[in-house]
């Protein structure tokens, strides 16, 4: 049973445990208080704010990298345990999102795939980057302290706001360079939760190829910072050459100095395949495509 199976199945169990006076859902982009793709959202019917489940954390494996069976109940059974007391039972306050001058601290950016939110997209402001869409959101911690509380930027939000998509877009980019969240790590110690992702990464590349993650501190939402040309700067100074760029979710990017690995961008490209069909949820993917940073122009460009 793999990781999407297994998530379909807890979520089943967990929504005939809890009964009809609850939800059990897949989060996406556009709902609130989520990391997408690895968490699950659980909350009271008629009730906005949900608790974030990071449901990833429950996917134990056996020796072949499948989820055995008995795993889901142990699975279902922590989670209902760990979720005692926990799951909200009023709505989150938005007065802050009222005005401009009170949200506009609160503005942020995110990558997501393009093709697979057409739907979502069509309501919402955005711009294109590459085969990507830079979509916006706002972040609200203060909802919940201690959890992760996000709220939607719908295009009538502007409206009423009075402002325009590249306001936002120049806000969210201030936002993120104030807030200096950018993370940059080796695989090792990023992805330490997740070793059968690397291990797959790993089994696909030469030995002593080095590999780096590219993300946020809080490991959300965080493949937005391939968007901020101050970081792929700092990161092309770093290897001191070009380097590719693998999408490995919404959640942060893999790094590849270009003299490790030449020119055999097909390869890489059936890695993110491979990761993409085999360990993320559909909400989580954000490209099959294989893109290379250029040292010499500062451009990032789709190469397969």
């Amino acid at each position: 049973m793999d990781y999407k199976e297994f998530k379909a199945k807890v979520m089943e169990d967990l929504q005939k445990k809890l009964g009809s006076g609850y939800r059990v859902e897949s989060s996406s982009p556009g709902e609130c208080a989520r990391p997408a793709g690895r968490s699950i959202l659980i909350g009271r019917q008629g009730v906005n704010a949900s608790k974030i489940v990071r449901i990833d954390e429950y996917y134990g494996k056996d020796t072949h990298g499948a989820a055995r069976k008995e795993n889901i109940a142990q699975a279902v059974s922590k989670i209902l345990s760990d979720c005692k007391g926990r799951i909200p039972d009023s709505d989150i306050d938005v007065s802050e999102f009222a005005g401009w001058d009170s949200i506009k601290t609160h503005i942020r950016a995110r990558l997501i795939n393009t093709e697979r939110n057409q739907e979502y997209l069509e309501k919402s402001p955005y711009r294109d980057f590459l085969d990507l869409s830079l979509e916006y959101y706002a972040d609200m911690p203060e909802a919940f302290p201690g959890r992760q509380a996000t709220i939607p930027i719908w295009d009538k939000h502007m409206l009423y706001w009075g402002v325009d998509e590249g306001v936002l877009y120049q806000t969210a980019m201030e936002n993120m360079e104030d807030a200096d969240d950018m993370a940059f790590e080796g695989m090792d110690e990023l992805l330490a939760p997740f070793l059968d992702t690397e291990k797959e990464i790993k089994e696909g590349l030469p030995n002593g190829c080095s590999i780096y993650v590219l993300g946020n501190k809080s490991r959300i939402n965080g493949a937005v910072q391939m968007c901020r040309q101050d970081v792929m700067g700092r990161v092309s100074g770093f290897f001191k050459q070009d380097f590719w760029i693998l999408p490995s979710s919404i959640h942060e990017v893999v790094l590849l100095p270009d003299g490790k690995y030449g020119e055999k961008a097909e390869e890489l490209a059936v890695i993110v395949k491979d990761i993409n069909d085999t360990q993320l949820a559909p909400e989580e993917i954000l490209s099959y495509h294989v893109y290379r940073y250029s040292r010499l122009t500062g451009e990032i460009s789709i190469v397969v």
